[in-house]
């Protein structure tokens, strides 16, 4: 299912161009960073879908 407002979109992009952009930037080290990214965007988009926060 894709999201519907523009800032639905964010998490799923910083999932999708978080290890990318990284990996671009910085190599191995900045692939690590964007790992990081994607598991952060997933627990944003998770306590999002949830209304926890």
């Amino acid at each position: 299912m894709l999201p519907r407002t523009p800032r639905q979109f964010l998490p799923l992009l910083l999932f999708v161009v978080g290890p990318v952009a990284g990996w671009l930037i910085n190599g191995d080290r900045g692939l690590m960073f964007g790992f990081a990214v994607s598991v952060l965007a997933v627990i944003w988009y998770t306590l999002e879908h949830r209304r926890i926060v």
